[in-house]
């Protein structure tokens, strides 16, 4: 019986614990009877609701759950763990695997999942402990490509910034999958902070330059002089603190009142914004659901893990 163990510890916030409920309620339903290993950190454990049956989870100790320390965990710890549940196949889903003491029997897949730090823009505009962070990110990104049997993209863009990296590298293009119908289900009951019109927009993700998210403030802003009356929500994270009050000043200049900034949602929270979006729209529901019956033709809510399963000749 084939064990894989998921390297989830670096999750905590924003998209990493979705992923990480995807991957468990999906390997439930693809291949539950191999053999998994969640190591997580320990605010995770509660909130992965599905696990396959023959699962084990890992905790990372309480006291190394920092980012700095967990990395030590992740190169020092974890490769004892691997070697000791007897692992044929490790999966780094946010960026990073075990760079040093796993046996070469191991496979190893990555999933780029992060790629700020090798957009210009976000080098240019980090400061101090971001900057480093970002440099550190790196370089250990580059190292776990170099140690992987196969690398997962989430994009093209990506793949054009990772170019020289993943020359002889084995490159899969991660589908986006809807999410699992237990989340919409969940969604639909889900309240949220703040009230939501058929005028809303929304930006969601984390606040930083490359998104372009002053081209959506300085829309709002020329929805509003035309007599629009709109209102965006900026929600996510100041991960880049400077840009953050950046947009916050363009906002109060250009559009007060228009722009309100929420820090970030959980998925179910993120889809209740949209699905009450669309609902109070039936034209522009009509559009959307086309267009995203278009983009997602042929995949459903296990179509991502079911790549990464194949790929690692677990499926």
């Amino acid at each position: 019986m084939p064990t894989l163990v998921i390297d989830g510890s670096a999750a905590r916030t924003g998209g990493g614990p979705s992923r990480l409920r995807e991957l468990a309620a999906a390997a439930s339903v693809l291949s539950p009877q191999h053999r998994y290993v969640f190591a997580l950190n320990p605010a995770l454990v509660g909130a992965v609701p599905r696990f396959p049956p023959r699962t084990d989870v890992i905790q990372v100790p309480r006291t190394m759950s920092s980012p700095p320390l967990r990395l030590i965990w992740q190169n020092a710890g974890l490769p004892r763990v691997l070697t000791r549940v007897g692992t044929d196949a490790v999966l780094g889903p946010f960026n990073l695997l075990p760079l040093r003491g796993l046996p070469s029997k191991i496979r190893r897949a990555l999933i780029v999942s992060n790629i700020g730090p090798f957009v210009p823009e976000v080098s240019a505009a980090a400061r101090g402990y971001q900057a480093a962070r970002n440099r550190l990110l790196r370089s250990l990104t580059l190292r776990s490509i170099a140690a992987a049997d196969c690398v997962f993209l989430l994009s093209l863009e990506a793949s054009e910034l990772l170019g020289p990296a993943l020359r002889g590298k084995s490159v899969e293009m991660l589908p986006m999958s809807p999410p699992p119908p237990d989340v919409i289900v969940r969604a639909k009951d889900t309240d949220l902070p703040f009230e939501v019109s058929s005028r809303s927009f929304a930006v969601i993700g984390d606040l930083m330059p490359n998104k372009g998210i002053e081209d959506a403030v300085r829309a709002v802003a020329a929805l509003d002089r035309n007599g629009e009356r709109p209102t965006l929500l900026v929600v996510g994270n100041p991960v880049q603190p400077k840009y953050a009050r950046a947009l916050r000043a363009l906002a109060a200049t250009e559009a007060p009142g228009a722009v309100r900034f929420v820090k970030g949602l959980s998925q179910e929270q993120a889809l209740a914004g949209l699905m009450i979006r669309l609902l109070d729209d039936d034209g522009l529901a009509d559009g959307l659901k086309q267009r995203g019956e278009e983009r997602l033709a042929g995949r459903d809510w296990l179509t991502a893990t079911r790549t990464i399963l194949k790929t690692l000749q677990l499926l």
